[in-house]
């Protein structure tokens, strides 16, 4: 409940400054730490990875964990290393997004070159009847005139337990 208020806060904040809001926005996310806790908080396509190296019972365990310093070698990072995605994008192609955006009054295509007819550029979210803002996300911070055809601010949130 506090960190949306807090991610609530933030878009309010953003639309009470002098610059105009209603076009522009941003894309937010945030970790927090707690103990062996790690929370992840997402709005918009900022991506969050988390890299952990699993050494332990390996030989690199005993001399990081008493000499705190070791020179991985490439073959050593590409054994050990692992990238973890802590969050997930909110795309308009995202099946689920879309249909909440279409729902909500909203259209999601890509731009069409009228040249050629062909798709160029990725899906952004626009309004019903005007080719306005071209969104290439479903949730943001700011992007005020979106909030009628369903983009959000609500962040999105993960918790992963940490290991030693």
């Amino acid at each position: 409940k506090v960190i949306k208020m807090a991610f609530w806060s933030v878009d309010l904040n953003l639309r009470n400054q002098q610059f105009d809001a209603r076009l522009s926005g941003c894309t937010a996310n945030t970790i927090i730490l707690s103990q062996w806790v790690l929370t992840c908080c997402n709005v918009g396509d900022s991506r969050c990875i988390l890299g952990t190296m699993d050494i332990k019972g390996h030989n690199l365990w005993k001399e990081w964990a008493f000499n705190g310093v070791h020179s991985f070698s490439e073959k050593e990072r590409k054994e050990h290393w692992r990238c973890i995605s802590l969050s997930k994008d909110h795309k308009p192609t995202v099946e689920t997004e879309k249909h909440w955006i279409q729902q909500s009054g909203g259209r999601v295509i890509a731009v069409t070159d009228p040249s050629t007819g062909q798709q160029i550029g990725p899906h952004w979210v626009w309004l019903k009847d005007i080719d306005i803002p071209g969104l290439a996300m479903t949730w943001s911070f700011g992007d005020e005139i979106v909030r009628q055809i369903g983009v959000i601010c609500d962040p999105e949130i993960w918790e992963i337990e940490l290991e030693e």
